[in-house]
C-alpha cells in the first residue's frame, strides 16, 4: 500500500506525498515475437508467372509456365495464397522453363502457385521516370494476407572506386535523393538521402570498406537503419495486406557497381 502523506510544492498548493519505500516493484519480462522471421530484398517485379509442377521440400529445381524475363541473379519470389507461405530465392540456373535455386525450397508448394519474378540491384537510371522497389511486389496478383513489421533495413553498397562523405557511394551527390516511403492508407515520406554524410548521420552504423584494404578489398560500404526498440526510433513499420515500405531511386544510379537495401522483421502474430 502506497503511503501518501499531503506536502505543499512550491506554489503552495497542497498534494500528495508517496514515499519511495512504499512503492512496489514488481519484475517485467520482455518477450520476443515467436512468428516467422522476414528477411527480404527491396525488389521490383519484371514479370509474374506460376508454377507448372508440384514441388516438395528440398527441391532445388521448379518448373515455370513462362520464363519470360528469368535469368540468372533474378529474384524469385514464390508464394501461395491457399497456404499462407512464400519463399524467396536467387535463380542460379535457367533452362527453358526449368529454374535453378539457389537454396532448398521449404514448402510443397502447388501446381499454379504463383511466382514474381524481380531484381534486387537498385544501380537503374531513375533520374527521368523514378524507379519504385518494394517489399511486397505489385499485387498483381494479389499476395498472401499476412502483416509484418519491418524492424531494421540494412544497405549494401559496392563501387570500382573510392567512397567519401560528400558522394553518393562513389558517385556525385544526389540531385533529388533516395526516398524511402510506406505505402498504405496515407503516404507517408520516412527519409531522403543524397550523399554518405545523411546516411551516415541517420543510420546507427555506417562501415566504409575499401579497396586497398587486403582485409576488404572491395570500395564500398554496409549501413544499418533500426526502427524498432526503445532505443532507437522506438517503432516497428507494419505492413498489412496491400500495404508496402518502397525505396524510390530518383537518379541515375548506374555508376555504382551494384547497391541493395534489405528488410528484416517477422510476421505479426493473428
Amino acid at each position: 500500500m502506497f503511503n501518501i502523506a499531503p506536502f505543499k510544492n512550491s506554489r503552495g498548493n497542497v498534494e500528495p506525498y508517496v514515499s519511495e519505500k512504499d512503492i512496489l516493484i514488481v519484475d517485467a519480462n520482455l518477450q520476443d515475437q515467436t512468428t516467422d522471421a522476414v528477411i527480404v530484398y527491396f525488389n521490383q517485379v519484371h514479370n509474374s508467372t506460376t508454377l507448372n509442377g508440384a514441388v516438395s521440400i528440398d527441391d532445388r529445381t521448379i518448373i515455370v509456365t513462362d520464363a519470360t524475363g528469368i535469368v540468372v541473379g533474378s529474384y524469385i519470389i514464390l508464394f501461395d495464397q491457399a497456404s499462407v507461405r512464400f519463399s524467396t530465392f536467387f535463380a542460379t540456373a535457367v533452362n527453358g522453363e526449368n529454374i535453378t535455386l539457389d537454396s532448398p525450397i521449404d514448402f510443397e508448394y502447388p501446381v499454379g502457385a504463383f511466382i514474381d519474378i524481380a531484381i534486387v540491384d537498385m544501380s537503374v537510371n531513375g533520374s527521368v521516370t523514378p524507379q519504385v522497389f518494394g517489399l511486397r511486389g505489385i499485387d498483381t496478383p494479389l499476395g498472401i494476407e499476412l502483416s509484418f513489421d519491418v524492424t531494421r533495413i540494412i544497405f549494401t553498397c559496392i563501387a570500382d572506386s573510392p567512397i567519401s562523405l560528400s558522394l553518393f557511394a562513389n558517385i556525385a551527390k544526389l540531385t533529388n535523393g533516395l526516398l524511402l516511403r510506406t505505402r498504405n492508407t496515407r503516404t507517408k515520406n520516412i527519409l531522403n538521402v543524397k550523399d554518405n554524410r545523411e546516411l551516415q548521420g541517420l543510420m546507427f552504423d555506417f562501415t566504409p570498406s575499401t579497396a586497398t584494404n587486403p582485409a576488404q578489398g572491395e570500395d564500398g560500404f554496409v549501413s544499418r537503419l533500426t526502427f524498432a526498440g526503445q532505443n532507437k526510433i522506438g517503432v516497428a513499420i507494419r505492413l498489412d495486406f496491400g500495404h508496402d515500405l518502397e525505396a524510390w531511386v530518383q537518379d541515375n544510379l548506374l555508376g555504382i557497381t551494384s547497391f541493395r537495401i534489405h528488410a528484416e522483421g517477422h510476421i505479426v502474430d493473428p
